[in-house]
């Protein structure tokens, strides 16, 4: 039995609990993990074993991550530069959440740790990790108006686009040979960022 029948079987059983494996392609590292996650709308939140400040600290990461790649104009896409806070900065937010900078450094390692975030850049920056993509997708869609992917309906930040409805793929997703939009037949413009 391959891997993606093995994980569709055992989603049936899963879904009946509120979880769920979601395959998720990490753009910043051009690989693919298998995520375990919580369906139940904003787990993270609900029944957490964050802190109220916690919770807060983790969303305002979020944001400081998320908002430069928003508010980015340029034609090409670095994650370093348009999608990651400096590890100095990210330490300084704990503040903003009523986190002491020291426990805020220990907060952000144990979450690298646990994969909600990545380190890039010589590990002087930190990104959205596989856990937040896989478990925060909805959320980032709905809250900051990103793509999500037409394949695996995770958040597509940059990627292949289609040049009329702007439906975007992450390249990994897209079926080899694909050169319109299944959606409305109209060429497909490849390296595209995603808004």
């Amino acid at each position: 039995m391959d891997r993606e029948l093995a994980i569709m079987n055992a989603n049936q059983t899963l879904r009946g609990y509120g979880f769920t494996i979601k395959k998720v392609f990490c753009e910043s590292n051009d690989k693919t993990f298998y995520v375990f996650t919580n369906e139940i709308e904003d787990a993270l939140t609900a029944k957490s074993v964050l802190t109220r400040n916690e919770n807060a600290f983790y969303y305002l990461l979020i944001e400081s991550i998320v908002k430069p790649f928003l508010e980015s104009n340029d034609d090409t896409f670095n994650f370093s530069e348009h999608l990651a806070i400096g590890i100095t900065s990210a330490n300084n937010l704990a503040r903003k959440a009523n986190i002491t900078i020291i426990l805020g450094e220990k907060i952000i390692k144990n979450w690298i740790n646990q994969y909600w975030f990545q380190k890039i850049d010589s590990e002087s920056k930190i990104t959205l990790g596989v856990r937040t993509l896989a478990q925060k997708s909805g959320y980032l869609i709905r809250k900051y108006g990103l793509s999500a992917c037409k394949h695996c309906s995770i958040v597509c930040f940059h990627g292949v686009k289609c040049s009329k409805c702007n439906v975007c793929w992450h390249e990994k997703c897209l079926p080899s040979n694909t050169l319109t939009c299944s959606s409305c037949s109209s060429p497909l413009l490849m390296d595209q960022i995603c808004k």
